[in-house]
């Protein structure tokens, strides 16, 4: 990841950060999702529910990580086998939860040393990054963050995983660099020049985080007293002493504490920013962090979750046993698992009744093809999953009637940016296609349109309710064909072989009164 420090300024003034924020950083070896395929698969709540991070990189990290799961194999098996030591090393968890309790003490101030904007005592901050003061609280405890965190982490046991090794070193390659030399021992001052002990001399001075300097006030003090001497006036007198109050109060902080914010806190971060030791040893933070953040998510969920076996196929192919909706079905004992495997074929076709689970089955196994790419659990019992290049989602758009196609060229434009944007590693997922038009002609369109995902030969998943549409396809052997059906008039949410006939609209309207018996009756009321 790209400047974790860059990120985290732009993190710092928000409220809440989100994978959205990394959808279009063109990253290399990264999984493509576009912004409408995010908003209907609720990516962002996903992100909420795993997001039990300490520290502000770890968010950053975790996010990214979601926005942009990795496309590389080797990558994705390096964070998998981390996150599986984490979870079987109780030593190696406590040791990282101290390391965590240490970040979260100082990490505040760290971050409005780096990135805020000291307004002195009299003016109302306007922005997030501007702070009331000159700085010293901040550069007093925020130099303490990184070195309190390498204490704890120095405390680690030995680890086995090479991305867990790597994020690891990267802290403790952090000690012997100048920038920690700086945030551990006392600042010295030289002309036009920061440096750390190791490199003082006889021409530099000790740096104190304090506007109060004892040589100041002792030659200010000198100064007053001598003035009154020297115009033969009383010393002591009420006036001379008012006149000093007044001087200190109003002239004196304000003057030494600009001059040590400008001259030597802004530049001391500038040295630690331009440096990259510092950037280095926060990205490596994050990684840890999200790896713990990982595990909360695991243990909450420890009888409903596995590390799936994650493979570089020459498609998106995608075998689940007893599968969750990571949001839905967390901590939630009554969500009906499922089973899904698409590895025979590659168009799936899911078919069954209104608010029967069709839609929630969809958005699982985009979440859980994110979060697989993403080297943590999957919300199964099994799963193999083959990497995915591109996640494209369709649904029905509510604003569609707004367009100059109206509903049914709005979407067809949709699932023209989806086909011509799909490669044979992508997964295409297509709530309903082609309505809007006559039912003749839907099947039509999109058997044309399904002929070209078949022939891509990518992972493509459609839910629809066109029985006509089904039984064509069944007939070519085109495809793996599951359903949901009624128990009682009821929703079951399990997902069967075979096709549904029927949409069972009737029940829809009855269920929300409106039936043909409840259009009857109003019409009775008003006499009609």
């Amino acid at each position: 990841m790209k400047s974790i420090l860059l990120k985290a300024r732009y993190a710092f003034t928000q409220k809440q950060i989100s994978a959205r924020d990394y959808l279009y950083t063109e990253e290399p070896d990264t999984m493509q999702i576009d912004g409408k395929t995010y908003d209907l698969i609720e990516l962002d709540k996903l992100n909420r529910l795993l997001d039990n991070t300490k520290t502000l990189a770890g968010r950053i990290t975790l996010s990214h990580s979601l926005g942009n799961p990795s496309t590389d194999l080797g990558h994705i098996r390096d964070k998998q086998a981390a996150s599986l030591e984490i979870i079987e090393n109780e030593q190696l968890r406590s040791g990282l939860e101290r390391v965590f309790e240490a970040a979260t003490r100082y990490q505040e101030d760290f971050h409005r040393l780096l990135f805020g904007r000291f307004i002195g005592m009299l003016s109302d901050p306007g922005t997030r990054l501007e702070f009331q003061g000159y700085g010293y609280a901040s550069f007093r405890y925020g130099i303490r963050f990184l070195p309190s965190v390498i204490e704890k982490i120095d405390e680690l046991p030995e680890t086995g995983s090479s991305y867990l090794t790597e994020a690891i070193a990267k802290l403790k390659d952090f000690k012997s660099t100048t920038s920690y030399e700086l945030l551990s021992a006392p600042v010295y001052l030289r002309p036009g020049r920061i440096m750390p002990r190791s490199q003082r001399n006889l021409f530099s001075f000790r740096f104190k985080s304090s506007p109060f300097k004892l040589s100041i006030i002792l030659l200010l003090a000198l100064l007053f007293y001598s003035i009154p001497i020297f115009l033969q006036l009383n010393p002591m007198s009420a006036s001379m002493t008012l006149f000093f109050m007044f001087i200190t109060i109003f002239l004196y902080l304000p003057v030494v504490g600009s001059l040590d914010r400008d001259h030597v806190i802004y530049p001391f971060r500038r040295a630690l920013l331009k440096a990259g030791e510092v950037e280095h040893a926060v990205l490596g933070l994050g990684q840890l962090d999200e790896l713990l953040s990982f595990y909360r998510y695991f243990a909450a969920n420890r009888n409903k979750s596995c590390m799936p076996e994650v493979r570089d196929d020459n498609r998106c192919m995608i075998s689940l046993t007893k599968v969750n909706h990571p949001v839905l079905g967390f901590n939630n004992d009554k969500y009906v698992a499922n089973d899904f495997d698409n590895r025979n074929k590659s168009l799936v076709f899911i078919s069954g009744p209104n608010s029967g689970g069709k839609t929630a089955l969809c958005k699982t196994l985009a979440l859980t093809q994110i979060m697989a790419q993403s080297g943590t659990v999957i919300p199964a019992r099994s799963g193999t999953i083959s990497i995915a290049d591109r996640i494209c989602y369709q649904a029905p758009d509510a604003g569609s009637i707004l367009e100059e196609e109206g509903r049914f060229g709005t979407e067809l434009r949709r699932t023209r940016e989806i086909f011509f944007n799909t490669t044979k590693k992508s997964l295409v997922i297509l709530d309903e296609l082609s309505e809007g038009t006559s039912h003749r002609e839907e099947t039509k369109i999109a058997l044309m349109i399904l002929n070209g995902f078949i022939r891509l030969g990518n992972a493509t998943v459609l839910v629809s309710h066109n029985h006509d549409l089904a039984m064509m396809l069944e007939q070519r052997d085109a495809g793996v064909f599951y359903k949901f059906y009624l128990e009682n008039n009821n929703p079951t949410f399990i997902l069967t072989d075979g096709i549904s006939e029927s949409s069972h609209a009737e029940l829809v309207a009855e269920r929300i009164g409106f039936s043909q018996d409840d259009i009857d009756l109003h019409l009775k009321n008003l006499g009609l």
